[in-house]
């Protein structure tokens, strides 16, 4: 089994359309290009007009989650089935 490691982050569409990931993109993100099998994945869940919003390759829309802090731990359950799914060994949060 060749092992997979992801770092899921998770985020909302009002921090993915203001900026506020850029900080990770421009800092300490591109440094896990150095590391093969390690990825980076931004999760935002529905609502914020993420709908109808073109997405970066880094950011996974989660369809049955709700934007908001109040839902953050159906955020996480939701984005480590995606990860499961996804074929990943491991996860970092």
């Amino acid at each position: 089994m060749r092992l997979k490691y992801l770092i899921a982050i998770s985020s909302c569409w009002d921090f993915e359309k203001n900026g506020c990931n850029d900080a990770l993109r421009q800092t300490w993100l591109p440094d896990t290009k150095h590391f093969p099998g390690l990825d980076y994945k931004f999760f935002v869940g529905h609502g914020q007009g993420v709908e109808s919003a073109t997405l970066p390759s880094d950011v996974i829309f989660l369809p049955d989650v709700p934007d908001d802090y109040g839902n953050l731990t159906y955020k996480t359950r939701a984005s480590l089935g995606w990860a499961h799914a996804a074929g990943y060994s491991h996860v970092f949060r």
